[in-house]
This record gives C-alpha cells, structure tokens and sequence, in this order.
C-alpha cells in the first residue's frame, strides 16, 4: 500500500464519524459521487458520462424562451451555455434542453438578436 493510499485511508478514518450522524437529526449528504467513492487523485474512471446527470431540476432564474422570428441561427446560445443545454434541430435553430438548463441566463444576455428571454417557471 502506497503513502498516498495509507494518507486517505487514516483521512476517511478521522472524518468518518462526521458522516455517521442519524437521519433523524436531519443530517444529509447529497452528492453525484461522496468522497468515499472516488478513485485515488479523483481519477474519473468512466469519462464521458456527464450526459448521465440530468440537472435541469436545479433551474432557479426562470427558462429561456427563443423567439424564433428573431432568431438568426447564429448559435451563440449554444457557445456560450454552460450546461450544453441548447442543441440544433434540422431547422437550423437552436432548442434548449430543460433536463440539463439551470436558467442561469447567459444565453439570453448573450444573444446578438435579442431572441432568447427568460421566463418564470
């Protein structure tokens, strides 16, 4: 057993307790992967599977909404999301995806033609 694995194994030990507390004392860990599960240097061993996590339902600032007539196709919307959210369809026009778009709104900040608006849910 190397240093680096001894070092982490005597970590989790010290802060396992910190997790150990009982539900009913409302004390929750919400993660995609604890800390426990990961690999030695936070290696991800299947890359590629972020299109596993849906994400949407994390949205706060509202949905954009694409006024298509002022569209221009120019694709910024998708550039400049950082959920890749936005996909094109055969027309051309760039649809959000509501299973992966937090509502942050650079999309419509962004927009050149003034064609995305967010909107409350």
């Amino acid at each position: 057993m190397g240093l680096a694995h001894q070092r982490c194994s005597q970590a989790e030990a010290l802060n396992a307790d910190a997790y150990d507390q009982p539900e009913d004392e409302g004390f929750v860990i919400e993660a995609l992967h604890p800390f426990q599960e990961m690999e030695i240097g936070a290696e991800v061993p299947h890359p590629g599977n972020s299109r596993e996590f849906l994400t949407g339902n994390w949205r706060t600032a509202g949905r954009p909404v694409i006024n298509k007539d002022k569209c221009v196709k120019c694709g910024i919307c998708w550039v400049v999301c950082p959920d890749m959210a936005f996909n094109e369809n055969e027309e051309g026009f760039f649809d959000w995806d509501e299973r992966y778009c937090k509502g942050c709104g650079i999309c419509a900040e962004q927009c050149p033609a003034g064609a995305i608006v967010m909107e409350a849910e």
